[in-house]
């Protein structure tokens, strides 16, 4: 099979996958898996489209036989992290997210899912370097900011959570979730000022 051949099978397969005709895609990425050459791509379309059809076991599979083949794939790293932590198990799913960004340190799917791993390990400075990191790399990145906000208020620090959603109603004033936490916010500093 041509390097051409492959690359348009590899396009199908993915749009099949996008178009959610997972009996296409599969029979798709089972040719690219049977070429050889590009097997690892194969075993990582073949994850996706069991991760799709919430068969965790088989994506796991298939994630870990495309790391095999090919263990710089980022995107491979991230999702077995991503089947982990779904699984519970926060701290084998880190070094998969952290060899995804040291591959590739632009990676912010990795980094976001890192920092909320993190989180479910209570390791919360971590979890806000790897935020700052993603913020540092883009300061106006909505999700993030509120992220931090979301992160802020649960722990019940309403200045820094204030500062957070400031910044984020100054790049997009209209975003109606900001508005209602900085009123909730607003009531829940008002109560604990009367506890005083």
């Amino acid at each position: 099979m041509t390097e051409n051949e492959l690359m348009n099978l590899i396009d199908e397969g993915a749009s099949f996958l996008g178009d959610g005709n997972y009996r296409k895609a599969s029979e798709l990425f089972n040719k690219i898996l049977v070429s050889g050459d590009l097997s690892g791509i194969g075993h990582y379309g073949l994850g996706l489209i069991a991760f799709q059809q919430n068969e965790m076991n088989r994506a796991k599979s298939s994630f870990l036989h495309a790391i095999k083949d090919n263990p710089e794939s980022t995107e491979s790293l991230n999702m077995l992290g991503v089947i982990l932590n779904l699984d519970g198990q926060y701290s084998e799913a880190v070094p998969y997210f952290q060899k995804a960004i040291d591959l590739q340190d632009d990676y912010i799917e990795a980094k976001r899912n890192l920092a909320e791993t993190y989180l479910s390990l209570n390791e919360f400075e971590k979890a806000v370097t790897m935020w700052s990191q993603l913020l540092d790399s883009n300061a106006e990145n909505i999700d993030v900011i509120l992220r931090f906000a979301d992160f802020y208020f649960e722990n019940q620090d309403f200045e820094k959570c204030t500062v957070y959603l400031r910044r984020a109603q100054k790049i997009d004033p209209d975003i109606e979730e900001v508005q209602e936490l900085l009123h909730r916010v607003e009531v829940l500093q008002g109560k604990k000022q009367d506890a005083e």
